[in-house]
């Protein structure tokens, strides 16, 4: 399996419970309007393109990491 492939479905195990955590946070005010705006805008930008930004910028600090010797 990918390196990569990996990570994602690391991720996603455990994206449902953060999404949770993040639109009942009592720090923001959301009516359910709010909440439900704010969960599709998740659903529709994490899983398909947050995620990778970060698994790039992860492999890419190992890589850095490697040809530094560390």
């Amino acid at each position: 399996m990918r390196k990569d492939i990996d990570l994602k479905s690391k991720f996603l195990q455990v994206y449902d419970s953060i999404k949770s955590d993040l639109l009942h946070d009592p720090a923001f005010e959301f009516d359910d309007d709010s909440r439900q705006w704010v969960e599709r805008m998740i659903d529709y930008n994490v899983p398909g393109g947050i995620i990778s930004v970060a698994v790039m910028v992860q492999e890419t600090f190992v890589l850095l990491k490697i040809i530094e010797g560390y």
